[in-house]
């Protein structure tokens, strides 16, 4: 028997959950939503929850993403932080999350995106970097998700659209 749990914290004034999360380290099958709070960072503990697979945490106060936040987590395919503050990503990140089918960083702070925040052999379907102050992006990641999950930006200052040698639209 698999024992799922779902837990859904949405709108809330919550800014604290860390007990919370031990009570669940013993379930099979988790997902987490931590919508619409005041949460500033990643809530410690979360990284211990090694079944997880699903974790919302959109529409906070979150700034950071540091190296520890997810890095047990290899069970994890969808993670959601779309619209917080997030203006910096530590190196490595998301490296052992080998799992992630989406990432979602919508409507963030941040200015650029590198991709050795990834594992390698990544599964990646979706990684929605729309809505940032993203001001150039390497080869490698446009390869990786296309044009449509990275632009439109906050701010477009430093980037140019062009037309290439078959006549279409790039930015550049």
């Amino acid at each position: 028997m698999i024992i799922s749990f779902a837990l859904i914290l949405i709108g809330g004034y919550f800014s604290h959950i860390t007990s919370i999360l031990y009570v669940m380290v013993v379930l099979k099958r988790l997902y987490f939503v931590l919508d619409n709070n005041f949460l500033s960072k990643i809530p410690d503990g979360i990284e211990n929850l090694i079944k997880l697979e699903r974790i919302s945490i959109t529409k906070n106060r979150i700034s950071e993403i540091n190296a520890e936040s997810f890095k047990n987590l290899k069970n994890l395919k969808h993670l959601g932080l779309d619209s917080n503050r997030i203006s910096k990503i530590e190196k490595a990140a998301f490296v052992n999350n080998t799992q992630l089918e989406e990432l979602r960083l919508y409507d963030n702070d941040l200015t650029s995106f590198n991709t050795d925040i990834l594992p390698d052999n990544i599964k990646l379907r979706t990684l929605d970097l729309q809505m940032n102050n993203i001001n150039k992006v390497d080869s490698f990641l446009r390869k990786l998700v296309g044009d449509a999950k990275i632009f439109p930006q906050k701010s477009v200052t430093a980037l140019s659209l062009n037309v290439d040698k078959n006549q279409k639209l790039k930015w550049s």
